[in-house]
């Protein structure tokens, strides 16, 4: 199946969308079209938006434990190895947590930006049950 085709079978799924939603008005698929290619890019740039948060709140913690373990080893006078140990473990921890993170809001997020109309088309189809 080539593009021309894909296209011309979206179009078609639209205006039987378009046909049940707008009963009795010339709205069609021209109409959709645009409104869902847009949605999906939009979902990919809030995906991404959240993500970020995310990894701005972790490197907020981590900052957070990494001064907390300072404070703590003058308290309790650590040795050095104590205070490298916790820095070393909150470093990977958050390095590991961040990765994570960020590897999933582009895993998500990044595709439907740069491709909205395929993801437009795959909402369309699992609309239609296909």
């Amino acid at each position: 199946m080539n593009s021309t085709e894909i296209t011309t079978e979206a179009f078609e799924r639209l205006d039987s969308i378009a046909d049940k939603v707008m009963e009795g008005t010339q709205a069609g698929a021209e109409y959709f079209w645009p409104i869902i290619t847009e949605q999906m890019f939009m979902e990919g740039l809030l995906t991404i938006v959240i993500g970020t948060m995310i990894t701005v709140a972790l490197l907020s913690v981590s900052t957070v434990i990494w001064k907390k373990c300072t404070k703590l080893s003058q308290i309790d006078n650590w040795d050095k190895g104590e205070l490298i140990i916790g820095r070393i473990l909150t470093v990977v921890v958050s390095a590991l947590l961040i990765v994570i993170a960020m590897s999933m809001t582009l895993e998500n997020g990044l595709p439907k930006i740069l491709n909205p109309e395929f993801y437009a088309l795959d909402w369309i189809s699992k609309q239609l049950g296909g």
